[in-house]
């Protein structure tokens, strides 16, 4: 492994980090400034979001509804076994799982599943995979899911 591989590996890393930390405190331009212009976010469940504007859209109306179905407003992604993967010197891949928290306990879980791109301004997201594998019942993502459905 040559020093600039570990240079990566720790920048995208952060990446997925700051990520994390933007979302759960609503600093969504720091957050989308992570993401390539034409960037794709495929969550599940929902349509894929084409570019940073309907990235936007997507996270704006969580947050809404996260304020409009908690209390407590407080939401926290815990990120673990993160694998990275470097197939060419401007190329990423990562693979990390997820853990959402909120004021009453565990929320939800699953992976991220990311291809990435070295850019102009670092590395960005291009693509990804927001993959559900669980949430709590009676959670936030539950009251958020009963709602979506009585609506339709």
């Amino acid at each position: 492994m040559q020093v600039t591989d570990v240079i990566d590996r720790e920048e995208i890393r952060t990446l997925l980090t700051v990520y994390v930390q933007c979302a759960d405190t609503g600093r969504t331009d720091q957050m989308l400034a992570l993401f390539a212009p034409d960037a794709v976010m495929e969550p599940t469940g929902d349509p894929a979001c084409h570019g940073r504007e309907e990235i936007r859209a997507y996270f704006e109306r969580a947050g809404e509804s996260f304020r409009a179905h908690m209390a407590v407003p407080l939401l926290r992604h815990h990120l673990s076994s993160i694998r990275i993967e470097l197939p060419a010197p401007d190329e990423a891949t990562s693979t990390s799982y997820f853990l959402a928290i909120t004021s009453i306990g565990p929320d939800h879980w699953g992976r991220y599943k990311d291809r990435l791109a070295r850019t102009a301004d670092g590395w960005q997201i291009v693509h990804r995979q927001l993959l559900l594998e669980g949430r709590t019942a009676d959670g936030w993502l539950d009251r958020h899911e009963a709602a979506r459905a009585s609506n339709r």
